[in-house]
Formats: C-alpha cells, structure tokens, sequence
C-alpha cells in the first residue's frame, strides 16, 4: 500500500507539470542539468525545461571566455562546468556567434608564388546525419592549401544548389578571378569528381575531428 501511494504521488506530481513552450502536460523525466536539478521533455513540441527556471546574467566576459573555450575545442559538457552554464542555453549561443560571422569568415588570400598571383586550393566533404539517418547532411569545405585556412564552408544536401552555394560563400577577391570562374563552372556542373589521395589523407585527420564534434553536439541536443 505505501508503495502504491508513492508512485501515485510521483505520477500525480509529474501531471501537474506543464510544458514551458505549448503548455502541453504529456512530459517525461529527461535526466538533470549541471547543477542536479531535474530535467523534462515535453513529448508533444520536444521542448526541455526544468521547473521554475533561475534566469541569470551572464557577463560579456564570461562570453569572451566561452568563444576562447569554443576556439580550444573544450567539450560541450566541460564548457558547461566550467562557467556554470547550462546546455540548451550554450547551444543558442554557438548558434548567435556562428549567425554573426561573415560569410567568407574574413578569409584573405595569400599568392604562392611571388612572379605569379596564384591560389592553390583544396575542397573537400563530409557526411554525417542530425536527429536520425534519414535527415543526411552534406558539409562542403574549401581551404588554402598552405595555411589550412577555412575561406568557405556550407552544410546542406549534396546537389548542384548546394555547390553554387559554397561557391557564392568565397571571398569576393578570389571569386573576381578569370580562372576561378572556369573552375566554378566546372565544379557545379560536374559533381563527381576526382580524388587526390595525397590531399585526402591531409584532410582525414581534420574530418575526423569535425564528425567528432558534431556527433557530440548532436547527442548534447538529444539528451
């Protein structure tokens, strides 16, 4: 009897819980935050949440140590612990400052060869999926050779849209140049393309880290 009339607490408790988003009562438990407090997902609009909610203030410092963190390569969670801020609230942070970089990330060409303005570049992809296998994304990258500079990435499908995109997304200086836009026309109209196996295996490494770290922000959404 007295186990019953604790599970009927417990359910009559977790009844009243109200989702913060769509007001929906079809929640469940979905583990705790940093701090230990309990943590719910609505089933209904998959809004997480905790009951009554601390807003705090977050000083412009703290900010600039989190992007230096971010920069490190930090996990998520570690970020978290660190400067005591919770996850969802991180993740709408990448997702501002990642909004206000430029779209060719303030990317400058340096020429390899000083007779004789020339660029050498490299481009490269990566798959992975968001949420389920179904939902397959396509990360498009294209790099200085010499100094690994990112100039330009793009995430979407992998179709001829999402080439001229990338493209669209180099800085104007180089997209300016007579051989760029042979090369560009060829990229778009030709999407498969050879391999260089000696800039793959430079590359591996890179993609790895990248897969890393998006299947670590993936799971952080998730949980």
């Amino acid at each position: 009897m007295r186990i019953s009339s604790i599970f009927d607490e417990k359910i009559g408790k977790l009844m009243k819980i109200c989702c913060t988003q769509c007001q929906s009562q079809t929640v469940r438990k979905n583990g705790s935050i940093h701090s230990g407090k309990q943590k719910y997902k609505c089933l209904a609009c998959h809004k997480q949440f905790v009951e009554e909610p601390q807003n705090k203030i977050i000083s412009d410092d703290i900010k600039e140590r989190i992007r230096r963190s971010l920069l490190e390569r930090v996990s998520l969670e570690g970020i978290c612990r660190i400067f005591d801020v919770s996850m969802p609230w991180l993740l709408g942070f990448m997702e501002k400052t990642f909004q206000s970089l430029p779209e060719d990330l303030n990317a400058t060409i340096i020429a390899e060869n000083d007779e004789f303005e020339v660029a050498v570049l490299e481009g490269d992809e990566m798959w992975s999926f968001v949420g389920s296998k179904s939902n397959d994304q396509w990360l498009w990258l294209v790099m200085h050779s010499s100094t690994r500079q990112i100039l330009a990435f793009h995430v979407g499908k992998r179709n001829k849209a999402a080439g001229e995109a990338l493209m669209a997304k180099l800085p104007e200086e180089l997209k300016k140049k007579p051989t760029f836009t042979q090369i560009s026309s060829r990229f778009i109209m030709k999407l498969s393309h050879g391999r260089n196996i000696v800039l793959s295996a430079k590359n591996l490494g890179r993609q790895v880290t990248l897969k890393d770290l998006i299947a670590r922000s993936d799971r952080d959404v998730q949980d």
